[in-house]
């Protein structure tokens, strides 16, 4: 659904990034390959264009935890 919204342009991916937080060496998220392998954990953030609003991604695949989408607010 991400890609989705990135092709269309309703998503843009963020440089957001929380100021207490180290920041990863990660690719674009439009460079992860669809079907993987992934990285173990990934963290990304993206901007609504229609109402500015902020996600936050996270995903830990290597212990198999599952992962988040959650609106955030930037500081």
């Amino acid at each position: 659904m991400i890609r989705d919204c990135l092709r269309d342009g309703r998503l843009v991916e963020s440089n957001y990034w929380p100021k207490h937080q180290i920041r990863f060496d990660q690719p674009p998220f439009d460079r992860l390959p669809e079907e993987g392998p992934w990285p173990d954990f990934v963290e990304y953030y993206f901007e609504c264009i229609g109402c500015a609003q902020l996600f936050r991604l996270a995903m830990e695949f290597f212990h198999g935890s599952g992962g988040e989408w959650e609106c955030v607010r930037s500081d």
